[in-house]
């Protein structure tokens, strides 16, 4: 095809695709994405495909066009149980005012998609990028050099415990990393826009544990806009989507016997993406 604009100069398109071998569509995306910038959403499909769409538009946009053409409340397009109740609970808490608690709703809805999505397979294998790495705050790597420094001459001490606690630094830094990397690919494994994702987690409170024990955390000052909060609930609209799709996409060979079809690999069975930052138990 000579020229994709003449092509295309007259055409309702939504989308164009280019197709070719696996290491010249890796190719091509990357040109795309280099020159549309954020001017088009550039994505592959298949390891042939190359697509260029609206970065406006996608099937979350759809859905929710046709939910408001219906009176469907989005809520209710929700698969997953647990989480289209905490969205209904945050639009009641929206509703009453207390705008925290309706982003702490939703922060905890999205810790519990993620962490059941993890649990049922999803976090191992392709998904999981080994088991879930969580910081250890008592690590007791100093404690331990401390000990052996009072087992040595009173002149080495202060230098053994000054060894002891400049590793256990360096462990806490490189578990600080680790854990972020992990948390971080497996957001993008999973299709969730990392960018969405980030934005997301500025805007939620900390949550720590539930019932009468439950404590919302939030920095100073905070005060989120109803706009953001709007966004915080598409967003865990979509991550409830987008879970059940992978988890269609996970199912396991049909060859496999029946009592092994739980997912592709179960040998990290409970990571979860959220770490310490949403510890709702």
């Amino acid at each position: 095809m000579p020229s994709l604009r003449e092509a295309f100069a007259f055409s309702p398109a939504t989308k164009a695709v280019a197709i070719d071998d696996p290491p010249r569509a890796a190719e091509m995306a990357t040109l795309f994405a280099q020159r549309l910038g954020a001017r088009a959403y550039v994505t592959r499909s298949y390891p042939e495909f190359v697509e260029i769409l609206d970065p406006h538009v996608d099937k979350g946009e759809a859905l929710r066009f046709v939910a408001a053409r219906l009176g469907i409340d989005m809520a209710d397009v929700v698969p997953q149980e647990h989480a289209r109740a905490q969205l209904k609970a945050a639009a009641a808490a929206e509703l009453a005012g207390d705008r925290t608690e309706a982003m702490a709703q939703l922060a905890e809805a999205f810790a519990e998609l993620f962490s059941a999505g993890m649990g049922r397979g999803l976090g191992s294998g392709a998904y999981g990028f080994g088991r879930t790495v969580t910081s250890q705050p008592f690590l007791g790597v100093s404690a331990m050099f401390n000990t052996i420094a009072s087992a040595v001459h009173q002149n080495r001490r202060r230098g053994v415990a000054a060894l002891g606690e400049k590793l256990g630094r360096h462990i806490d830094q490189l578990t600080e990393a680790v854990e972020a990397m992990q948390r971080g690919m497996r957001v993008i494994a999973t299709g969730i826009e990392y960018a969405r994702y980030n934005r997301f987690e500025a805007l939620t409170p900390t949550v720590y544990g539930s019932g009468e024990h439950r404590h919302i955390q939030a920095v100073g000052g905070y005060a989120p806009s109803r706009e953001e909060f709007e966004y915080c609930q598409q967003f865990v609209i979509t991550v409830a989507l987008r879970m059940t799709e992978l988890e269609a996409h996970s199912a396991a060979p049909s060859w496999r016997p029946a009592r092994d079809r739980r997912g592709p690999d179960r040998r990290h069975r409970g990571a979860d993406l959220t770490g310490p930052r949403t510890a709702v138990s």
